[in-house]
């Protein structure tokens, strides 16, 4: 699962940042290589918080329905964003969208 090639929307592209693409990839990744099963569906709901220091801090929850799987992290990245997204592998490509186009 999560190993074909990889795509993404033009919406995720105008609005989320490369680095932060290459964080939700990577948590797959990691899931992937652990001992947990992955679902075909990633969801990540993603939020703001803002740092003593002034900069802006990305939490994401990664989670995934079958079976259950749930994670908080944290992250500095240069255009944090707000909501959620979607990571599907179809069994061909795995495609990174919002939720919103679903």
């Amino acid at each position: 699962m999560f190993d074909g090639r990889r795509y993404i929307t033009r919406e995720v592209n105008g609005q989320v940042g490369l680095d932060l693409q290459m964080v939700l990839w990577s948590l797959i990744d990691q899931l992937k290589n652990s001992e947990c099963q992955l679902d075909y569906l990633q969801i990540f709901e993603c939020d703001t918080r803002e740092a003593s220091n002034g900069r802006k801090i990305q939490r994401i929850l990664h989670r995934q329905e079958v079976p259950p799987y749930r994670k908080i992290q944290h992250f500095v990245v240069d255009v944090p964003i707000q909501g959620k997204l979607y990571a599907i592998d179809d069994g061909d490509h795995c495609t990174l969208l919002f939720a919103s186009e679903y």
